[in-house]
């Protein structure tokens, strides 16, 4: 079931498939997009492992691939675009970063997903190129956002028990060009169903 794409109504050119940590699990395209009006924009798509359950890298292989892939992801784009550029990270990264980004902060910390390895793994990740959180530019950082629900949850906005795994990051170079960012919360709700919510950011020329 992996696989990530880059739909666009604007041409597409330099198609990448890449291999991260040595397997070609289509878990990261990326594709330069001709926006009219603007400078192109470099945009890549995610796939992050979920890590399996036990939240300890060194007894779970599924976690230490997690880390792997997170890690190699963060030296592709270190050396290979400067600040300045105009690039967009976007994907399930499996990642929920703040306490506002989970349901409940103290239980979810012992779980992959929202573990201080998987936080620094992902901080590691945002250094690589100073990328901009374009969802937490808009939203402020201590309110709640969700994109993901558990199948088990029917109701899931009465019980609300999510986390925001889904991201848009953006170079410091687009920083400014964020205008608008929210998540489609009522698509949670068509049948079927994805358990992720899409998330949406407007970028301006």
């Amino acid at each position: 079931y992996n696989g990530v794409a880059i739909l666009s109504r604007h041409p597409l050119r330099e198609i990448e498939v890449h291999a991260r940590r040595g397997k070609h699990d289509g878990r990261h395209v990326a594709a330069w997009v001709d926006v009219a009006r603007a400078e192109p924009v470099k945009v890549h798509s995610l796939y992050v492992p979920a890590g399996g359950e036990e939240p300890d890298p060194r007894v779970n292989a599924k976690f230490a691939d997690k880390l792997k892939f997170i890690d190699d992801c963060a030296d592709h784009f270190a050396g290979s675009y400067g600040f300045r550029d105009r690039v967009v990270l976007t994907g399930d990264l499996n990642i929920a970063p703040l306490p506002s980004d989970v349901w409940n902060h103290h239980l979810m910390s012992k779980r992959i997903g929202h573990t201080a390895y998987d936080i620094a793994a992902l901080d590691r990740l945002r250094r690589s190129l100073n990328w901009v959180d374009a969802v937490r530019e808009i939203i402020p950082p201590d309110d709640p956002v969700f994109t993901w629900w558990s199948y088990r949850q029917s109701e899931f906005k009465v019980d609300s028990k999510g986390w925001r795994l889904d991201h848009v990051w953006v170079t410091p170079g687009l920083k400014d060009s964020v205008a608008n960012a929210e998540v489609l919360v009522d698509v949670r709700n068509w049948t079927p169903a994805s358990d992720h919510a899409p998330v949406m950011v407007r970028l301006t020329s």
